[in-house]
């Protein structure tokens, strides 16, 4: 099964992006977590602009449309003080620094961390809200990712995944591409 393999293959990667990022820490402060923010920002918006776009998604069956989290990125940046011009300011990852999406099955294990993130982000949304009384509302909608649908679009996606790796897809690269994703937003943030 493939989700176990990425889950499996992917661990030491996962590890440590969340060591690095450290969202969990009570020592969280609403600077660091906007700076994280904005790096965030410069990752996804250039990489959704790659790999959301693609016309494979539709058919293969799979809508890309509410799975963006660019809107999100800045609607937190803006509760937590940045204007419009300030958010145009924020770097943004060059294509080589994003993970190599040149085959269907890498953009498979792309999206895998991209949507793992949503069903993680309950965890730190929760701890958000505890230490900064940040919310949906005013900060918080990155980390809350589909609010009570979350569950229901990552059971989709998982069903997606099994589908799409047991059509004969090469599996070698959709657990490259979840590696990929992983290591190049561990270098930018």
């Amino acid at each position: 099964m493939i989700l176990e393999r990425l889950k499996a293959e992917t661990s030491a990667q996962h590890k440590q992006l969340e060591a690095k990022l450290d969202l969990l820490s009570p020592e969280l402060s609403r600077e660091s977590y906007s700076r994280i923010l904005e790096k965030f920002l410069g990752f996804y918006e250039p990489l959704e602009a790659q790999l959301l776009y693609r016309k494979e998604w539709q058919e293969l069956g799979l809508d890309p449309s509410p799975r963006r989290k660019t809107m999100a990125l800045k609607r937190d940046l803006a509760a937590l003080g940045l204007d419009e011009s300030a958010v145009r300011l924020i770097p943004r990852s060059a294509h080589s620094s994003l993970p190599r999406l040149d085959a269907m099955e890498r953009c498979v294990g792309c999206l895998y961390v991209v949507e793992g993130a949503t069903l993680g982000g309950q965890f730190i949304s929760k701890h958000l809200s505890a230490l900064l009384g940040v919310g949906p509302q005013n900060g918080g909608a990155f980390f809350t990712g589909y609010g009570s649908q979350t569950g229901e679009r990552w059971r989709e996606f998982r069903s997606f995944c099994e589908a799409y790796a047991s059509g004969g897809q090469d599996q070698d690269q959709i657990v490259e591409g979840a590696r990929d994703t992983f290591q190049k937003l561990a270098a930018w943030t």
